[in-house]
């Protein structure tokens, strides 16, 4: 009897280990049927600069709808078609087009786009059979630290390279890694999802998704100055526009095996319980008694019993204070996220009005690193430049770290900025 105990017991373990640890390979594995739905995009304009030449810009971006039936919409980032737009959009002289290989394209239109989320949807002139719809999948806070991957058509991994490209699906990329952080974006509001998926340029406007190929963002871009800070819109802020302009779409069903293994985890433990507990009964012992552990004093309860309280201190927020003329110390809060400024009020947060010497369209941008606790200030190969309080003009495209209290100005001194915590 004793022998065949440990004999069942023996084999539930190896049996929990076992199923464990197929969740664990499932939970990291891509779904290769997400390919089915990338696409390459083309944005084809005029090139101002030189006559009779075309200038071509390419993303990514993936289909959307019901499961079984052709798809007909596509999702991306809006910087994705941004020249297009530009041009004048489907009244311009652009073209837009998707391609499914090699010799097959397909012209694409604008639905609909919102710059502030970064996000468009495009439509084909009807369903295709050439590919099928991703579901997508709503997010929160349990996402953070899943698993996830980034699939698209970089423009990095050919150039470095001399790859033959068709276009197909399986030329597409897929990149693996983890959620880092959710973040709301300063200014726009945006939910953003943080990862360490790297994003380069070809590839943003393409899907993130768990392994299951279910989408959670919409691949957007990566920090130059850290390979781990890469971001995806959320795929929470595309289900409204798609909602507003009745075009079908299917939210995945959410089944978590790891979830489904927990009751299964506690049935066992409960039954290994009842099994020892025979056992032990079996053999005639006295199971000795449980003695509660003495009172121990909770630290902080003196606290509590003379009725002191203790301050709660707010945590410091970094912001810039504008001491323009036209902006009179206005204060503007600034993250992890790049704050740009200049004055084009379509790509900037802190505008300065049109005319204003010395300050160009988009100018410069500051963000601030919490990690060393600076501010981090990049000119944008401005066309007067960008200079510290003491006058040294920086260098275009070099981000220089500025500390507490430090002040920046763009062209002239007058449009003087100080950075500060509050």
């Amino acid at each position: 009897m004793k022998k065949k105990i440990k004999t069942f017991i023996t084999t539930l373990i190896i049996t929990l280990l076992f199923t464990t640890g197929i969740g664990s390979a499932y939970a990291s594995s891509f779904s290769q049927s997400t390919l089915d739905g990338v696409v390459y995009i083309i944005t084809a304009i005029p090139n101002y600069v030189e006559e009779n030449k075309v200038f071509y810009a390419a993303g990514t971006g993936f289909f959307v709808g019901k499961t079984g039936e052709n798809p007909q919409y596509i999702l991306t980032n809006c910087h994705v078609i941004e020249d297009f737009l530009v041009s004048g959009g489907g009244a311009g002289p652009g073209k837009l087009e998707i391609a499914y290989d090699k010799d097959t394209y397909e012209e694409a239109y604008v639905v609909t786009y919102n710059k502030e989320k970064d996000i468009a949807v495009l439509k084909l002139s009807k369903p295709t059979k050439n590919r099928s719809a991703l579901k997508l999948k709503t997010v929160d806070e349990t996402a953070v630290g899943t698993p996830v991957f980034a699939v698209g058509y970089p423009y990095t991994s050919d150039g470095t390279i001399n790859a033959v490209n068709y276009y197909g699906k399986n030329d597409a990329t897929v990149t693996a890694g983890t959620i880092s952080r959710m973040i709301l974006e300063s200014g726009t509001g945006t939910q953003l999802l943080q990862m360490d998926v790297n994003i380069n340029s070809g590839n943003s406007g393409g899907p993130l998704v768990d392994p299951k190929g279910d989408v959670l963002g919409i691949d957007s871009y990566g920090s130059s100055l850290d390979d781990d800070m890469n971001y995806a819109v959320s795929i929470e802020e595309a289900i409204p526009l798609l909602k507003n302009n009745n075009i079908p779409y299917e939210i995945a069903k959410d089944f978590n095996f790891n979830k489904l293994l927990i009751p299964v985890i506690a049935a066992v433990i409960i039954l290994f319980g009842i099994i020892i507990l025979i056992i032990a009964l079996s053999r005639g012992k006295k199971k000795k008694m449980y003695q509660p552990a003495p009172n121990i004093p909770v630290l902080g309860q003196q606290v509590f019993e003379t009725n002191q309280q203790v301050p709660v201190r707010q945590p410091a927020v970094a912001i810039l204070r504008l001491m323009s003329s036209q902006h009179l110390g206005k204060s503007v809060t600034v993250t992890s996220q790049p704050v740009y400024i200049g004055r084009d009020p379509s790509v900037c947060r802190i505008v300065y009005k049109e005319g204003t010497p010395g300050v160009s369209s988009k100018h410069c941008q500051i963000y601030y690193d919490d990690r060393n606790q600076v501010f981090i200030l990049t000119d944008l190969k401005s066309t007067y430049g960008t200079f510290l309080a003491g006058g040294k003009k920086l260098d275009p495209n070099v981000p220089y770290p500025l500390k507490v209290k430090d002040s920046f100005y763009l062209g002239e001194k007058d449009n003087l900025i100080y950075v500060d915590m509050e």
